[in-house]
Order: structure tokens, then C-alpha cells, then sequence
């Protein structure tokens, strides 16, 4: 085993985890939910899982994107044109 292949490794996966948890962090803020949670703020929901590689310094990081489904704008909330 070459010297320092197990730190780079280490590092990308680190990354990966990180930023597998960010976008979950930013789907329930964004859908006002967490996952399989009901309640009377809920603007969507999540519908499975897509693949995505994401290139960085660190090497390709597989990340699962849940695209949202059904979001219910907001008044005043520039995201919502358009979206479908």
C-alpha cells in the first residue's frame, strides 16, 4: 500500500459523509420537515433517492440527491417560480 493513500481515503470519504448530511440538513429545512415527520408546516416531500457525482479536490464524492416533490409556495419566496 502506497504511503498516504489511506489518508486520501480517509479525507474524500470524510467529505462525502459532510456533505451528504448538509444537503439532507437543507432538504428538511427547505421542505420544513424531516423525513417521514408530519405536521401542519410541511411545504413537500421527499421521493427517493438520485445519484450524483460531485468532483472536488479530493476526488469524486457520491452523493444521494432526494429531489422535493409537491412544495407548496410561500408568499414572497423567489424560489417557488417556476418550480414544478
Amino acid at each position: 500500500m502506497a504511503r498516504g493513500v489511506g489518508r486520501e481515503d480517509f479525507l474524500r470519504d470524510l467529505v462525502q459523509r459532510t456533505v451528504q448530511q448538509v444537503l439532507e440538513a437543507e432538504m428538511t429545512s427547505f421542505l420544513g420537515a424531516e423525513a417521514y415527520q408530519r405536521n401542519d408546516v410541511r411545504r413537500g416531500w421527499r421521493n427517493g433517492y438520485k445519484p450524483r457525482t460531485l468532483k472536488t479536490r479530493v476526488g469524486e464524492l457520491e452523493l444521494r440527491r432526494s429531489p422535493p416533490h409537491g412544495r407548496r409556495p410561500i408568499r414572497g419566496d423567489p424560489g417557488c417560480a417556476g418550480w414544478r
